[in-house]
Order: C-alpha cells, then structure tokens, then sequence
C-alpha cells in the first residue's frame, strides 16, 4: 500500500489540504475517525492459569529421571472468555531425548491438546526447532526451565479462517488452598512503640538511642533536619 506524503496541513480556517496537488474541501465529514476512538481491544498476551501441581509434576521427573536431558509431557487445556486454563492431567508419552531434543514415539491421545517440555540449560525461550516442531502442532505450548515455568505460546483459530495467530501466555501459578486447623489470630500486626500518644522524641528513635516517650518532644533543630534528611520530609511530632 502506498503512502501519500501531505505536502501542507491546513489550519481550521483554511477551506482545503492539498494532497499531491489535489484539493479537498476542508470539512468535518471529510476527515477519516481517529483509531484512537475505536472499540477495538488490542490483545498481546492470553492469561494463563497452571496447577502447582504440574510444576511440582516436572520437577520430580527432573530429579528422578532426566537430570541433563529434556523431556516432556502432553497436557490438557481450555480456552474460555479469554483465559486458557490447564488441567491437571498429563500423559508421559513414549519419547527419545538428548540434552537438547526430545522426539515423541506416541502421538497425543484425543482431547490432550497442549505439551510442556524441558530446556535442561538456562534458555528460557523456545528454539527455532520447538517453534517449528511443537508450538505450531498443539493449541498451547509451555516451556520448564530451572524449576519454573517462565514462557509460553497459544494458538488461537481465526473465525472464518483455516488459519491461527500465535499469541504469548500471560503465566499465573494457581497454588493450592491447605487446610488447617490453625488460630490465625495469632499474627497480629506490630504497631510502632514510638508512635504511642502521638508523640515521638526523633533523638532516641533515629539516633540509635533507647526510645523514650515523655510527654514532651526534647529533639533539637539538628534532630529535626536529620530526620527529613532520611525520611524526606518534616514532622513536628504532633
């Protein structure tokens, strides 16, 4: 598409624009609604809520049989008024890894429609080859790394169309609720000595002296200026 340079901008009291050299009357029904007024939400990013679960799942498998290798897992998900929501079910499939490869030897049962899989390093971005190879062929894609689970892509199906925009996941842990028996009216908040009476003496609090609390304030100017040196602003106590 090509770009039409406006050679001049008229001011409101001007009667036309001149656009290579072809006049247009000035008027308010002439001029193109500004795409700052549209009602189009702009949207970079999908939330994504995963089950603890599946992160604590992934790192009991690093432990007890990968170590330096990658690995992976097929996984369940729903995509619903915007949110992608992952199960807690997962398939370990049949796959041969390396330490920077994995290959499926079983395909994804019906209804597993993600993978999560494992960068052994530090990378905590997708490869070229998962990119080609895993993020385009499920509906999400999730990436372990260092016993978190930083990244993430899904696939959203474009109406009317055969084809899908890639969008990132915005990722949030959803942690279980534990039930206990406990008194939480145990932990109760510390409210500050010095502020007892609504007074406060700046020498002992901020000279490293022991508080006092007498009814009058004995803190000299020098006292005074220190404290809104360190604390950026002024109090006379009161």
């Amino acid at each position: 598409m090509a770009v039409r340079r406006i050679e001049s901008i008229p001011m409101l009291n001007h009667n036309c624009i001149n656009l290579n050299n072809q006049r247009v009357i000035w008027k308010p029904e002439n001029l193109i609604p500004s795409w700052s007024n549209s009602d189009i939400d702009i949207v970079k990013t999908v939330k994504c809520i995963i089950p603890f679960e599946l992160l604590t799942l992934m790192i009991s498998i690093e432990n007890q049989a990968a170590h330096s290798d990658e690995f992976a897992l097929y996984l369940k998900g729903n995509y619903k008024d915007e949110v992608l929501t992952v199960f807690q079910e997962y398939i370990l499939p049949k796959q041969k890894v390396t330490g920077a490869s994995v290959d499926f030897e079983e395909d994804s049962p019906v209804g597993f429609n993600g993978v999560i899989h494992r960068h052994p390093g530090n990378l905590t971005t997708f490869s070229g080859t998962d990119a080609m190879h895993i993020n385009k062929n499920y509906m999400f894609s999730l990436l372990y790394v260092n016993h978190q689970i930083p990244t993430g892509i899904i696939n959203i199906q474009l109406q009317g169309s055969t084809k899908r925009v890639q969008l990132a996941l915005d990722l949030v842990m959803q942690y279980p609720e534990v039930k206990h028996n406990l008194d939480l009216s145990n932990i109760q908040r510390s409210i500050p000595t010095y502020a007892v009476g609504g007074r406060s003496n700046f020498k002992s609090m901020f000279l490293n002296e022991n508080p006092t609390f007498d009814d009058e304030d004995t803190s000299t100017e020098e006292d005074r200026k220190e404290f809104q040196r360190m604390f950026g602003q002024f109090s006379n106590g009161e």
